[in-house]
C-alpha cells in the first residue's frame, strides 16, 4: 500500500522516522501548470483592471456611452483588486509554509511555520496513547488513516494515509500494517471499526 504521507524511513524500513512538508511542494508538469496558471489569471486580472480603468476614462469623453458602463467597470476593478490580494495572499501563504517531523530515540521533535509563526514542541513517544487505525467517510467516500494518537490533538501525528487505490484494502491488509506501525514505535494499538466509536485493543 502507498502512503500518501511522505515518511522518510532509517534503514531496513525502522527509525528514525522523518517527514518534511511544504507549502509549494511541487515538481515537473504539477509545478509548471500551476505556475503558468497563476500567470495568467494573474494577468488576466491587472488587464480587466487596465480596460477598465480605460473605459472610465473613455465615458468622461464620450456622454452618449450607455451609463451602466460605468458601475460595470467599477465593478470589475474592484473584483479583479480583491481577487489579486487574495491569490497573492494564498501564494505567499503557502510559500512560507514548512513542516518537520522526527520521531527517533523514542522522542517527537515537531516544527511547523506558517505566515501565523512558528508552532515548536518536543515530546517522549511514551506520552503518547496508542497508534490508531480510524476510518472515515468524506464526500461520500470510505477511506481510512493510521496516527500516533496523543490527548492533545493537536499533537497527534498522522503516520499512514492510504493513496487512492489502497482506500478499499483488506482488514487483515490493514490491520496488519497497524502491527507493523505499532511494533515500530513500541506502542499498543487500537483499530476502529467503521461501525463503532470506540478501539479495539490489539
Amino acid at each position: 500500500m502507498n502512503n500518501e504521507i511522505k515518511w522518510e524511513l532509517g534503514s531496513d524500513n525502522g527509525m528514525p522516522m522523518t517527514l518534511h512538508e511544504k507549502g509549494l511542494d511541487l515538481k515537473g508538469a504539477s509545478a509548471f501548470f500551476f505556475y503558468v496558471s497563476g500567470l495568467i489569471a494573474m494577468s488576466s486580472m491587472i488587464w480587466v483592471v487596465v480596460l477598465s480603468l480605460k473605459m472610465l476614462q473613455y465615458s468622461r469623453t464620450q456622454p452618449d456611452l450607455p451609463s451602466y458602463y460605468v458601475p460595470i467597470a467599477v465593478a470589475c476593478i474592484f473584483l479583479s483588486l480583491f481577487f489579486i490580494k487574495t491569490f497573492y495572499t494564498l501564494f505567499n501563504n503557502r510559500r512560507k509554509y514548512r513542516k518537520d517531523v522526527t520521531i527517533a530515540d523514542g522522542t517527537v521533535e515537531y516544527k511547523e511555520t506558517s505566515h501565523t509563526g512558528v508552532v515548536e514542541w518536543k515530546e517522549k513517544v511514551k506520552k503518547f496513547e496508542e497508534v490508531g487505525l480510524r476510518h472515515y467517510t468524506y464526500r461520500g467516500v470510505d477511506s481510512w488513516f493510521i496516527a500516533l494518537v496523543h490527548s492533545d490533538k493537536n499533537k497527534s501525528i498522522p503516520l499512514f494515509a492510504p493513496d487512492y487505490n489502497s482506500k478499499s484494502a483488506s482488514e487483515s491488509d490493514k490491520r496488519e500494517l497497524l502491527a507493523k506501525y505499532g511494533t515500530l514505535l513500541g506502542m499498543i494499538t487500537t483499530y476502529q471499526e467503521k461501525t463503532s466509536e470506540i478501539g479495539k485493543k490489539e
